[in-house]
């Protein structure tokens, strides 16, 4: 009878594996087909506009420079996003295939656990309260307009508010004023969706590792205790909320050194919302990872304490050796001083225990991502800009 229990659990495992590969290889970050044609042919899109607009039509944007690198940044960003979102299913697949997740009910139990958490995380991810989060993004690129459009109305003696304005557009403004604000009001909703996608990767990487208990294997390789993985996709996350503070934190060292006054509105707003994204770029690293930082530092807890357990039998041993000394054969003394120097060995390789998913690397490349565009706000920039144009000026007469 317990064989054949014993059976029974070992084909259900298997049917459970099986289920998790075909889970992790089926899963779709993004399920909407029209979607993900978007996500796919938006950065080409977006560089045959900008080609088309600026070598050919020069109609509608071509003089906005603060458009067309917009476009640019919004390129930049399609990009990044895409390579997140491809790398959440490789992300579950490695630390499956690592064995760093573990589960209290056993083997079969982990295999279902994580099998409902990979299908629970794609449902999540196209879930239709995305839809709300589509609408939010596109109030607020609704909302912004009349901001936008301000100076511009106002130098004709009008006074725009969040209810006249498109009225404003519509009875002043030429015809494809009012597509591209359609456009770009769209383009919000899009954005609101790929931003949910973003806050749910956070959330169930948080999840992860207050779900599971986590095996952190202090010598793999990735120095991260095998759950580098998770780092690098907080990391890529973060990544794409960079993209618009580096185009903010350029604008406003462009417009500071060169004294752009057709831009002269924009620095103090840019900088408000620079500081709003270092805050999200944070939380978007951060957050998410210090449930697997905590699972992590009670791991080294508990292997602290097996290390704290043979660095006393290290004690005892060479207290041994050195009362006894002069009594021992020098064959016994020898294999004594193997095992003293086996136990230090085995010490020192497990000392050093990590307790965050990520190692120097990946933390220098995060910090130094969020301090270029800060320094913006301090004014640095644009001296440094004047120092380098001075220093050049004077290598140029110097050859003469």
């Amino acid at each position: 009878m317990s064989k054949e229990l014993s059976l029974s659990n070992e084909h259900q495992a298997e049917n459970l594996e099986e289920e998790i590969y075909t889970a992790i290889k089926g899963f779709q970050t993004i399920k909407s087909r029209p979607l993900k044609l978007l996500l796919d042919y938006l950065p080409p899109g977006i560089v045959t506009v900008i080609l088309v607009e600026v070598l050919i039509t020069q109609r509608f944007f071509a003089s906005d420079l603060m458009t067309v690198s917009g476009l640019a940044a919004a390129c930049v960003a399609a990009l990044l996003l895409r390579a997140l979102f491809d790398k959440v299913p490789g992300t579950l697949m490695t630390l499956w295939d690592r064995k760093v997740i573990r589960y209290e009910q056993g083997d079969v139990g982990l295999r279902e656990k994580y099998c409902d958490f990979i299908k629970g995380f794609e449902d999540t991810l196209n879930h239709r309260a995305s839809w709300i989060s589509g609408l939010f993004f596109a109030s607020l690129m609704y909302l912004s307009f009349p901001f936008r459009l301000r100076a511009r109305l106002a130098s004709r003696g009008y006074i725009v508010n969040v209810v006249n304005w498109i009225w404003l557009v519509a009875r002043h403004g030429p015809w494809y004023d009012l597509l591209g604000i359609f456009l770009e009001i769209l383009l919000g909703y899009v954005l609101g969706l790929f931003a949910w996608r973003m806050i749910v990767i956070a959330w169930e990487i948080r999840s992860l590792g207050q779900d599971f208990d986590l095996h952190v294997q202090v010598e793999h390789p990735d120095k991260s205790g095998g759950l580098r993985p998770l780092g690098d996709l907080c990391f890529s996350n973060a990544l794409v909320i960079m993209v618009p503070g580096f185009w903010l934190a350029a604008w406003i060292v462009v417009i500071s050194y060169l004294d752009l006054t057709a831009y002269a509105i924009w620095p103090s707003y840019f900088k408000r919302l620079l500081v709003v994204i270092f805050f999200l770029a944070l939380v978007a690293f951060f957050q998410p990872l210090n449930s697997i930082h905590k699972a992590m530092v009670k791991k080294r807890v508990e292997i602290q304490k097996r290390l704290d357990e043979l660095s006393r039998k290290m004690d005892e041993l060479a207290k041994s050796l050195l009362e006894s000394a002069d009594s021992l054969e020098p064959q016994e003394g020898q294999k004594k001083l193997d095992e003293l120097k086996f136990m230090r060995q085995i010490y020192e390789n497990n000392s050093k225990i990590p307790v965050w998913p990520f190692d120097r690397s990946v933390f220098i490349k995060f910090v130094t991502s969020q301090a270029v565009p800060l320094l913006s706000l301090t004014g640095v920039w644009p001296s440094v800009l004047r120092a380098l144009e001075s220093l050049l000026a004077f290598i140029q007469q110097y050859q003469r």
